[in-house]
C-alpha cells in the first residue's frame, strides 16, 4: 500500500470547505472542486498537494486521518459519508 499523505486539520478543512452528507458534495468555499484522475477516484489540490476527496471527507467528519478507507459500494466519485 502507497503511504498517505498527513492530511490537513479538521480545524483547517472546515475553514475552507463546505460538505453535504446526503449528496457527497465537498466545494472548497472559493469554489475549486478538484478533479476525477485515471483511476476514477476525485482528487483535489490543496495547499499545493493533491488528496483523495474520500480521504479529506472522513478527516472533515470524523476529525483524524483515516487508515484504510474506501467507498463500500465500490463507486470511487460517491463521496457521501454513510459510503
Amino acid at each position: 500500500m502507497a503511504t498517505q499523505l498527513k492530511l490537513p486539520s479538521q480545524v483547517k478543512l472546515r475553514e475552507d470547505f463546505t460538505y453535504d452528507a446526503a449528496t457527497g458534495d465537498f466545494v472548497r468555499y472559493d469554489g475549486y472542486i478538484g478533479y476525477i484522475s485515471s483511476n476514477n477516484y476525485w482528487y483535489l489540490s490543496y495547499e499545493q498537494l493533491a488528496y483523495q476527496g474520500h480521504r479529506l471527507i472522513w478527516k472533515w467528519w470524523y476529525g483524524y486521518d483515516p487508515d484504510d478507507i474506501d467507498h463500500i459500494n465500490g463507486d470511487r466519485l460517491d463521496n457521501r459519508i454513510d459510503n
